[in-house]
């Protein structure tokens, strides 16, 4: 009787080889649009400028109850528009930095015709960016966001004698050392990207540390988490971020055809023209087709004392989705006709 004849063993596969079959064992069933948002929302928090303003915004959230002391009018409503109108300007500074990294600087370098040269459309390509984009400022926006809720559950200290609100003071020092600390540890030990790390680690911390400042009080004793939230304020930051949405189709518009400082331009231009652009048309029957940001910016109101019903929500919120939209299918029809060879 004849020996079996025995098969030789598979060859070893390096590390780098087992990591990439198991990234493209992750891809399959994966809709390309949903894969070109992961990789550019993790592309753009790697760039230096999105942890720079993300650090940037949270200091000047710390900074801003110092500020809002030199008024002679009510302290504590100053202190909430500064906080939202530091996250609406550093906003429209990311949109912009970011939808000109994710798109502009790819048709400029010839590295779209990488993704191009695969079964996808532009139109699938530009949509995938756009909520890569809109991820970038999601995860900049709910840090801040918790940042500005510890700086009014702060207030402001108006004499010598009103003291420093200990438990805001301990666990938002403790939370940013923290993760400062796990993204140095990331980038020493495993060579990893500090500013990806660092935006990763304050998305998850910071909620961790504001439940934490909230289930106490300025005398450290528990309370519910809920009892210093204001309503109010997390709808205005809701829409704040709607606006940001608006502003980051503005700059992916505009990147498909300018530059990096063009795109800044363009959508600086549109930041003014969408706070001030509703005063100026008045009661024009053209007034719909301008970027009236005042639609979402509800911090004038606030400081009036008014509260920001559902119905105004909503119906703010309807007209944030149509327009960004709009914009979107004209970054589109901007791209469809772009030459990137």
């Amino acid at each position: 009787m004849s020996r079996a004849r025995e098969l030789p063993p598979p060859p070893l596969q390096n590390s780098g080889q087992l990591q990439n079959s198991g990234a493209h064992r992750s891809t399959l069933g994966r809709s390309p649009v949903i894969t070109i948002a992961l990789n550019t929302a993790t592309e753009a928090m790697r760039q230096p400028i999105h942890a720079i303003l993300l650090l940037l915004g949270i200091g000047l959230q710390g900074l801003n109850p110092l500020v809002a002391a030199f008024t002679l009018g009510d302290d504590d409503q100053l202190l909430l528009e500064l906080g939202l109108s530091t996250i609406f300007l550093l906003g429209m500074f990311l949109a912009s930095f970011t939808a000109a990294l994710a798109l502009g600087d790819e048709i400029r370098r010839q590295t779209v015709l990488t993704v191009l040269s695969k079964p996808i459309s532009r139109t699938s390509l530009l949509l995938g960016k756009f909520l890569g984009i809109a991820l970038a400022l999601g995860s900049a926006w709910w840090v801040w966001s918790f940042a500005l809720l510890l700086s009014v559950r702060h207030q402001v200290i108006m004499t010598v004698r009103d003291g420093a609100d200990a438990p805001v003071i301990t666990f938002a020092c403790a939370g940013l050392g923290l993760a400062m600390g796990l993204s140095f540890w990331s980038n020493w030990r495993h060579g990893s990207s500090f500013p990806s790390r660092i935006s990763r680690h304050l998305v998850w911390i910071a909620p961790l540390a504001t439940v934490c400042v909230f289930s106490f009080n300025k005398e450290w004793q528990l309370q519910s988490p809920l009892s210093d939230l204001d309503g109010n304020v997390l709808g205005a930051l809701v829409l704040l971020y709607e606006a940001m949405l608006i502003l980051g189709a503005v700059a992916l518009a505009a990147s498909t055809r300018l530059g990096t400082m063009a795109t800044l331009a363009v959508t600086s231009a549109v930041f003014v023209v969408g706070m001030v652009g509703g005063a100026i048309a008045g009661g024009a029957s053209w007034r719909f087709l301008l970027p009236n940001l005042q639609y979402l910016w509800v911090s004038d109101g606030l400081i009036r004392g008014a509260d920001l019903t559902w119905g105004a929500g909503i119906a703010s919120s309807v007209w944030a989705l149509s327009y960004t939209i709009a914009l979107v299918a004209l970054a589109a029809a901007l791209f469809r006709t772009r030459d990137v060879s």
